[in-house]
């Protein structure tokens, strides 16, 4: 079982050439030989049923030609063009002779043993012959399916050898590429894709641990400061306690929320999936947000009227309160949010357009990068742990959905949701 496991492709399929080329090379061999003797065995067995001379000469074929009258024929004329008709004693083949016939001996006489004998050897030969072509066949084609396999699978050895030594620390090995754009060249191809895929995953999780602890020990340090100011006092009093506290409440919500939210983000689970109004979630969403709106004096228009859909109600009330608090957010003071649908066949399309500070074109491209957040010196004054719209995505490849982003520096974002019916 070990030797098996252990057995190359390259042995394995040179194996089954070897099987094949030996069963038929064995099969046409035999056949031909076969076929031989009995042509052999055929000849000696008309030769010996031939009017034999028992009397005279042992094993010698006597052969008379005779006209067709059944007279032995010793010459003729053959006039006026008719051609004269040839038989012979042993059968009723004739043939046709054109020509006169000067003389024709009574019989021919021929010893058949010596031809009897060159018949049983020529057999032998071909026999052996045929014997040693075949083996010159199956070890030739062996051969030259080893080699050609060697040629043909060298590409395979060396991306074994190389995925044998990757590990994080060397993923930009990569498989050159054959010429030839072969099934060899569609594989080496896609497993230097793969590695592609690999490295930026590993990016992304080194980043993302990397934000997640910065995101997660920065309220954990303000807390820890404001405990510190508390035990360096003397005789600390109620307003000093009150502050603190409230600092220390205020950055352990933060912390439910990062936390919340990385469970959300991570997690596979859908729930329950029921029929849900977005006009009423959307009109919550906007109630709640009621003091930043007029802080910033923002004019809200919600435009959607009698949408549902069936899906999860938690879900869908994250996925629009992320981008609905973010419209508000990143706007400008006395800016304008307006949201709008259309229902389409299978899918009813949500859009929210806000004129506020916009991202960069450079930045499109990494905002559902976990922690990812637009220009800090833009958005410093802006509360937030870049954890939205990252987990508006997820959520939304959940559920079968989308969301697609347009935005430019200071002319506001326009955002597509395509959610599922």
């Amino acid at each position: 079982m070990k030797f098996k496991k252990n057995v190359t492709l390259k042995f394995k399929v040179t194996l089954l050439v070897l099987i094949i080329l030996v069963s038929v090379c064995t099969m046409l061999t035999y056949t031909s030989i076969y076929k031989n003797k009995g042509n052999t065995n055929l000849a000696i067995q008309m030769l010996e049923s031939s009017d034999i001379i028992e009397n005279n000469t042992q094993n010698e074929l006597r052969i008379e030609f005779n006209d067709d009258q059944k007279e032995v024929i010793l010459e003729d004329e053959n006039k006026n063009d008719q051609n004269t008709s040839i038989y012979s004693i042993t059968n009723d083949t004739s043939i046709e002779v054109k020509e006169p016939i000067t003389e024709i001996t009574s019989y021919i006489k021929v010893n058949i043993e010596p031809v009897k004998t060159t018949l049983a050897v020529s057999q032998d030969n071909f026999k052996n012959m045929q014997i040693m072509f075949m083996v010159v066949a199956v070890s030739l084609g062996s051969i030259i399916t080893y080699l050609i396999l060697s040629k043909f699978l060298n590409p395979l050895t060396k991306m074994a050898n190389i995925i044998e030594n990757i590990n994080h620390n060397n993923l930009d090995e990569e498989i050159v590429l054959p010429k030839s754009k072969d099934e060899i060249y569609k594989l080496s191809k896609s497993f230097n894709d793969m590695l592609l895929r690999i490295k930026k995953s590993f990016e992304m999780e080194k980043n993302f641990s990397a934000s997640a602890s910065h995101e997660l020990k920065t309220p954990l340090s303000i807390m820890k400061s404001s405990i510190q100011v508390l035990k360096l006092s003397d005789n600390p009093t109620i307003e000093e306690y009150e502050e603190n506290i409230e600092v220390i409440e205020e950055n352990i919500e933060k912390l439910i929320d990062i936390v919340n939210s990385l469970l959300l983000l991570t997690s596979s689970d859908t729930g329950l999936f029921e029929k849900i109004n977005i006009k009423d979630v959307t009109d919550k969403i906007i109630l709640d947000y009621k003091n930043d709106l007029n802080s910033k004096n923002i004019n809200i228009v919600n435009n959607i009227q009698g949408c549902n859909i069936n899906s999860n109600k938690s879900l869908i009330n994250c996925v629009f309160e992320n981008i609905i608090s973010n419209a508000i957010k990143y706007n400008k003071p006395y800016g304008r949010i307006d949201i709008d649908f259309k229902d389409e066949k299978d899918y009813i399309k949500f859009t929210i357009k806000d004129t506020g500070i916009g991202i960069s074109k450079d930045n499109l491209q990494n905002i559902f990068n976990p922690f990812f957040r637009e220009d800090i010196s833009r958005s410093k004054d802006i509360n937030g742990n870049g954890l939205g719209l990252s987990l508006v995505k997820n959520i939304l490849e959940k559920i079968n959905g989308n969301i697609l982003i347009e935005s430019e520096n200071d002319l506001g974002t326009e955002v597509l949701l395509i959610l599922k019916k």
